[in-house]
């Protein structure tokens, strides 16, 4: 949750602690789920080594026990973090990933990874294919009511709306997603831990 909300120091706080834990009590697809939310926040941070070391670990922890929950995630997670050192195979390993959810059902994940590569392509100046992918986490978003995810990838549709000289459709998009963000922050406030 405090990920979620952008709050990424209390996260990696909470995801390092509750996967060192689990790994202590032999709790591995706790420990698996612990060390992707580690990845994850690193992965956010840009701290991309760091990120793909966790996301590593806790592939391993998810081939020791089967969780094929996450595999589609943290092989997501591993293809983000190696964008930056050769986009092409990691923009198709991240592809892969998002169909690969898709093909499971998990479209939770599949819409998640879609947001990662919808980012990854706009960065690489691919629009036309970012909005396809980006499009459709909108839509899982919307449609699954998860009001954190869709203020942060309306964030990135206006970046895409902009790019493609839209600004109507960017002034939009940015408006619903402060309205969203400003409704969140007044329903639930985050206390910083004492």
């Amino acid at each position: 949750a405090y990920h979620d909300m952008g709050e990424y120091e209390l996260g990696l706080k909470h995801a390092r602690l509750g996967a060192e834990l689990a790994e202590q009590a032999n709790g591995y697809e706790c420990a698996c789920a612990g060390y992707f939310g580690v990845g994850w926040t690193q992965l956010e941070r840009r701290q991309l080594g760091d990120a793909q070391s966790q996301f590593e670990k806790s592939l391993r922890y998810a081939g020791i026990t089967g969780f094929e929950g996450f595999l589609n995630m943290l092989h997501g997670g591993v293809a983000l973090t190696k964008i930056d050192l050769g986009p092409e195979a990691a923009i198709e390993q991240l592809r892969t990933a998002v169909t690969n959810a898709h093909n499971i059902n998990d479209e939770y994940a599949a819409a998640i990874l879609a947001e990662k590569l919808a980012a990854a392509l706009l960065k690489l100046g691919r629009r036309e294919e970012a909005g396809q992918f980006l499009g459709d986490a909108l839509r899982y978003y919307r449609t699954a009511g998860m009001r954190p995810y869709l203020a942060s990838a309306l964030g990135l549709a206006c970046e895409l709306h902009e790019a493609n000289g839209s600004t109507g459709e960017a002034a939009e998009a940015r408006a619903e997603a402060a309205a969203i963000t400003a409704d969140l922050a007044r329903q639930h406030p985050i206390q910083a831990e004492a």
